[in-house]
């Protein structure tokens, strides 16, 4: 997914590259300066250009990632809820919290003192704390709330058009065959290649 997101961020940059290295060779004029530059020099700039534009363009590598969550199933409805703010508030107050968390939220600092999760003194470990108690300790207020949370937003359609929204967007990702987006996706990646070595798998 990592080589998508570059991929897609070094194609956006290219006619800017091209523009670079066309001045930096050819440019004439008493304030072409760019010409004067070392390759070296040159070749840092073509660097920082297209890894600010994969920058500007890390949400693909997101959109990717929760596309492909989706699709394999490993999602939860409290992923696909994050906007539903009347469901989880109703979520939070069907929580019974402990008196750390009602007093200072289950996000807040003092997380790591809830009463519900398991401690050094608890002899039947949940599954998370097994080896090394976790913040993910399912039995504390954040985990049961989120537990809620998918009781909750799991029978909506929201979630699952969103969830199956996801799902059709990585289809449509892997679609092979002719006009298919990963056949253009290996057809964009052989064009870097002859076009610039492996630039786009190096550059930061």
């Amino acid at each position: 997914m990592e080589l998508i997101e570059r991929a897609d961020a070094y194609l956006k940059a290219e006619p800017t590259l091209h523009a670079l290295r066309m001045c930096h060779r050819f440019g004439k004029g008493i304030n072409v300066h760019i010409t004067k530059l070392p390759n070296e020099i040159e070749q840092i700039v073509e660097s920082c250009l297209a890894g600010a534009q994969i920058r500007r363009g890390s949400m693909l590598l997101w959109d990717c990632s929760w596309e492909f969550t989706c699709f394999q199933s490993e999602c939860s409805p409290v992923g696909h809820c994050s906007e539903a703010i009347p469901l989880l508030e109703s979520a939070y107050d069907n929580l019974e919290l402990c008196v750390i968390c009602d007093e200072d939220s289950i996000w807040g600092d003092k997380y790591v003192k809830c009463k519900k999760r398991c401690t050094s003194d608890t002899k039947d470990k949940c599954a998370e704390c097994s080896d090394k108690l976790s913040d993910d300790c399912v039995r504390g207020c954040r985990s049961l709330y989120d537990k809620e949370v998918n009781e909750v937003c799991g029978g909506f359609d929201f979630y699952l058009n969103d969830h199956m929204d996801h799902k059709s967007g990585w289809r449509a990702r892997i679609k092979q065959g002719p006009g298919g987006a990963f056949q253009k996706f290996l057809m964009q990646v052989q064009r870097l290649y002859l076009h610039d070595g492996n630039n786009v798998l190096t550059v930061t």
